[in-house]
C-alpha cells in the first residue's frame, strides 16, 4: 500500500488533534469536578428547600465556597481553549500582531452577546416563586440552579479571557498584583450586598453611600490599574477602526448585561453574593471597554504619525545598510552603477514618484562620463524634464532677497535641502509632440546636496506627483542618504584612483588619503572649550578615528573609535561605522540612542564574510553649557585633569558595538553628566596611547600617561599640549613604534 504524502494540511491536522488530546484530557476532568460541585450545590438547595430549618448563613457560607470552587474548576476546564496566550504570544512583535487585539476584542462581542441572551432563561422555565423569591418546589430549585450553573460558567468565559487578554502582552508579577488590587473592591462590595441582604446592616443612607463607593471604587480601579494599553501605539490605522466598533460595542454589551443581571431574582437567589461579585465586575468591564475606545480615538490622529515614524525608520536602515553593503561591493568599482542605484533607492525608500542625481566626477576616475565631468542618472523621469527643472526653471522665490533661482543655483548658494510642497515643477508646454515618456505632473520635491568637506560634489533629487507629498522628516532621511552616498561614492573615487596609479602600494596609500580624507580637516567651535585631536595608524591604514557632528539638539558631538585589528579592513569598517554614526547623530536626542543605533546597525551584517567578524569600541562626548555627557561601548575610559594636576578616570559602563546583541548592549549601556571646572582638561584616547610598550617590554598603562597629561598642562596652547603628549609618549617607546592604531582627543574648558 503506497504511503500517503506528508503535507502541511496534515501536520497543521496532526498537531490540531494532540493538542485537543492533551488539552481535552484535562477539560474533561476540570468540566467533570466543576458539575460535579454545581450538582452537590443543587442536592444541597433541595435538602434544604425540604427542610426550612437548614437555611442560614452558614448554609449560605458553604454554598458560596462550593459556587467558586466549581468556578475555579469550571474556568480550569474552558481556559485551553480561550485566547491561548501561548500561541497568540508568538505573533507579537511580528506584522500580524497588530491583529490580535481585533480578533479578540471580537470574541468578547460574541460573548457578551451571548451572556445577555442568557439573561432571558427565567422565560424558557416555569419557575414557582413565592415570599423573598422563594421557590414553592422541588422543579423549580432545579431550574434555579441550572440556570445559575450556565450563569456562572459564563461569567467565568469572560472573566478568563479578561485576564487572558491582559495576560497576553505583559505577563509580569506586577500583573498579578494589580489584578489581586482590582478584585478586592469587587470581593467587599459582593460581601457587602451579602451582609445587607441578611440584614446584618441596615440599608441607610451610610450604607448606600458605602455601597456606591465600592463601585465607584471599582470602576477607578480598572482605569487606574489598566489604563496602559502597551499594544495600542503598534495598532495600524486600519484596525483601529475596528477596535473603535468592536470596543464599543463590548462596553455597550458589557453595560446592558449589567443592568440585565444588577436585579434579577434568580440569580440573586443563587448565588448572592457572587451575583453582587459577578454584576460589578461587568461594571468594571464596561470601564474598561471605555478605556480601549477612548485610548483608540484619541491616538487615532496620531497613528498615521507613528506610522510614518515607523516607515522612516525602515528607510533609514535601508538607507544604513546600503552603507555597509556598498563598502563590500563590487559597484565601488563602477560609478555609473553605483550612482544609479543611489538614485533609485533614494526612489524606493522615500515612496517617491521618481528621482534623479547630478554628479561632479573628476577626470582621474577613469570612467566614461557624459557630458564631461558631470555624471547624471535618471530614475522614472527623462533627462529632458530633469534636466529643465533642475536647471531652467525657478520653482520658488527667494523671500529674503526677492530673487528667483534655479534649483541648482539654490544649492550652490546654501549648500543646504530644499523643500518645494506645492507648485507645478512640469509645464504642459514642454512636450507638445507627446514624444517625451515620464510623468505629466509633478506638484513636491526634495534636493538635497552632496557634500564633500563643504565642497558640492552634485545633488540628489526626488519628486511626487501630489502636492505636500514631502515633510521635513523626509528631509533629514534623505539629507542623511546623501552623507551616506557622499562617503560611498567618495570613497568609491578614491578607490578607482588606487587601482589606476598602483596595484598594490598605490593601494595602501590610496586607502591612507582615503582614511584622511573621512577625519575632520578642522575642530569644531564649542563654546567655552577649545579642541584638539590625532590620529595615528600603525600601518598603511588603520582602525581608529575620530569625528565631529550634532545631537538633534544641535549639541556639539565629538567620537572617537577603534575597531578590532588593523590594515585596510580595519580602515573599512570604520569607514562604515563613521556613516552610520554621521547619519544617525542628527536624528538622536542622546550619545545612548546614536550607540543603539549603530549596534543595531553593524549587527544586522554580522553575516557577511570578510572584516564583519569585526567589532568596533566607541566613545562620545556631547557638549551642554559646562556640562558634558560621556558614553562609551568598550572604549577606553575618560581621563580628567584639573589645573592643580589632580586626575580621575570616568568609565561608565558599556560593550563593543557589533559585540553582542541588542538586548544585552542595550541594557549595559550607560551615559553619564560630568561638570567641567574651568581649566580642567579632558582626554579621550584609544587603546594604542596605553598600549605602546618601551624596549622592556612594559606597557605605558593609564597612570603613566595621566603622569604625562598632567606634566603637559604647562603648555597653554590646546595644540602645543596635544603635541607634547605626543611627544612624550614616543619617547617613553624609545625606539619602539605603535603597534596598534593610536588616536586622541584633547579638550580643555576655557
Amino acid at each position: 500500500m503506497a504511503r500517503k504524502e506528508l503535507t502541511i494540511w496534515r501536520v497543521i491536522w496532526r498537531r490540531f488533534l494532540a493538542f485537543v488530546r492533551a488539552a481535552g484530557t484535562r477539560a474533561a476532568f476540570n468540566a467533570l469536578f466543576g458539575f460535579l460541585t454545581f450538582a452537590l450545590v443543587l442536592v444541597i438547595d433541595l435538602v434544604a428547600n425540604s427542610l426550612k430549618t437548614l437555611q442560614g448563613s452558614t448554609l449560605e457560607v458553604v454554598r458560596t465556597l462550593l459556587l467558586i470552587l466549581g468556578l475555579f474548576f469550571s474556568s480550569r476546564a474552558i481556559t485551553p481553549f480561550i485566547i491561548r496566550y501561548r500561541d497568540l504570544s508568538r505573533s507579537v512583535g511580528k506584522p500580524e500582531s497588530s491583529l490580535i487585539p481585533v480578533k479578540v476584542l471580537r470574541w468578547f462581542v460574541v460573548s457578551l452577546a451571548i451572556g445577555c441572551l442568557l439573561s432571558f432563561l427565567p422565560y424558557l422555565f416555569t419557575l414557582s416563586l413565592g415570599p423573598n423569591n422563594e421557590p414553592k418546589n422541588p422543579n423549580t430549585v432545579t431550574s434555579i440552579d441550572i440556570m445559575g450553573a450556565i450563569w456562572l460558567v459564563g461569567f467565568a468565559v469572560l472573566f478568563v479571557g479578561f485576564v487572558r487578554f491582559l495576560f497576553l502582552w505583559q505577563r509580569t508579577a506586577e500583573l498579578r498584583r494589580r489584578i489581586m488590587i482590582w478584585l478586592v473592591p469587587i470581593a467587599l462590595f459582593g460581601i457587602m450586598q451579602y451582609l445587607l441582604k441578611m440584614h446584618v446592616f441596615v440599608e441607610n443612607t451610610i450604607t448606600l453611600i458605602t455601597l456606591y463607593s465600592l463601585r465607584s471604587l471599582v470602576i477607578f480601579t480598572t482605569l487606574f490599574l489598566w489604563f496602559r494599553i502597551p499594544w495600542m501605539p503598534h495598532v495600524s490605522r486600519t484596525e483601529k477602526n475596528r477596535i473603535l466598533t468592536y470596543s464599543a460595542l463590548s462596553a455597550i454589551l458589557s453595560l446592558t448585561a449589567f443592568i440585565l443581571y444588577l436585579n434579577m431574582a434568580t440569580l440573586e437567589r443563587y448565588a448572592v453574593i457572587l451575583h453582587a461579585m459577578l454584576t460589578i465586575s461587568l461594571l468594571g468591564l464596561t470601564s474598561y471597554f471605555g478605556l480601549i475606545f477612548f485610548n483608540a480615538l484619541f491616538t487615532l490622529s496620531s497613528t498615521e504619525l507613528v506610522e510614518r515614524r515607523a516607515a522612516e525608520v525602515q528607510s533609514l536602515t535601508k538607507l544604513t545598510r546600503f552603507s555597509s553593503d556598498v563598502l563590500t561591493s563590487e559597484l565601488l568599482l563602477d560609478i555609473p552603477k553605483l550612482a544609479d542605484q543611489i538614485t533609485s533607492l533614494a526612489r524606493e525608500a522615500t515612496k517617491s514618484d521618481c528621482a534623479w542625481l547630478e554628479l561632479h566626477m573628476k577626470p582621474t576616475f577613469g570612467t566614461e562620463i557624459s557630458n564631461g565631468s558631470i555624471y547624471h542618472s535618471y530614475d522614472s523621469i527623462p533627462a529632458a524634464i530633469a534636466e529643465r527643472i533642475t536647471n531652467e526653471i525657478s520653482p520658488f522665490m527667494r523671500a529674503r532677497d526677492k530673487i528667483e533661482g534655479t534649483l541648482a543655483e539654490e544649492l550652490e548658494k546654501t549648500r543646504r535641502p530644499v523643500l518645494l510642497t506645492t507648485g507645478s515643477f512640469i509645464d504642459s508646454n514642454w512636450d507638445e509632440n507627446g514624444s517625451v515618456d515620464g510623468p505629466t505632473q509633478l506638484s513636491s520635491l526634495i534636493a538635497v546636496p552632496l557634500l564633500h568637506k563643504d565642497e558640492l560634489r552634485g545633488a540628489l533629487y526626488i519628486a511626487k506627483e501630489r502636492e505636500y507629498g514631502f515633510d521635513n522628516e523626509d528631509v533629514m532621511v534623505l539629507t542623511a542618504f546623501s552623507d551616506i552616498a557622499s562617503l560611498a561614492l567618495d570613497t568609491a573615487r578614491l578607490l578607482t584612483d588606487s587601482i589606476e596609479k598602483q596595484k598594490f602600494d598605490g593601494e595602501l596609500r590610496a586607502a591612507r588619503a582615503m582614511q584622511k580624507s573621512l577625519l575632520p580637516s578642522r575642530v569644531p567651535d564649542i563654546p567655552g572649550f577649545e579642541v584638539s585631536a590625532i590620529s595615528i595608524p600603525a600601518y598603511e591604514v588603520g582602525g581608529d578615528y575620530y569625528d565631529f557632528s550634532k545631537l538633534w539638539d544641535g549639541s556639539p558631538l565629538i567620537v572617537i573609535g577603534d575597531v578590532s585589528g588593523k590594515g585596510i579592513s580595519a580602515s573599512i569598517f570604520m569607514a562604515e561605522t563613521k556613516g552610520i554614526v554621521q547619519a544617525l547623530a542628527p536624528m538622536m536626542m542622546s550619545i545612548r540612542e546614536v550607540f543603539i543605533g549603530t549596534n543595531d546597525a553593524i549587527m544586522q551584517n554580522l553575516g557577511l564574510q570578510g572584516f564583519r567578524r569585526s567589532f568596533v569600541t566607541l566613545a562620545a562626548l556631547s557638549f551642554k553649557g559646562n556640562a558634558i555627557k560621556y558614553a562609551r561601548a568598550g572604549h577606553t575610559p575618560l581621563l580628567i585633569v584639573s589645573p592643580t594636576g589632580q586626575y580621575d578616570y570616568v568609565q561608565p559602563k558599556g560593550m563593543g558595538i557589533g559585540f553582542v546583541g541588542k538586548k544585552i548592549f542595550d541594557d549595559v549601556l550607560e551615559e553619564k553628566e560630568i561638570l567641567v571646572e574651568s581649566g580642567e582638561t579632558i582626554i579621550i584616547f584609544s587603546d594604542g596611547i596605553t598600549e605602546i610598550r618601551n624596549a622592556q617590554e612594559d606597557e605605558l598603562g593609564y597612570i603613566r600617561f595621566a603622569e604625562i597629561a598632567r606634566a603637559a598642562l604647562e603648555e597653554t596652547d590646546i595644540q602645543k599640549m596635544t603635541d607634547r603628549i605626543l611627544r612624550d609618549v614616543l619617547m617613553y617607546a624609545g625606539a619602539a613604534s605603535f603597534t596598534d592604531d593610536a588616536t586622541f582627543v584633547v579638550i580643555r574648558r576655557l
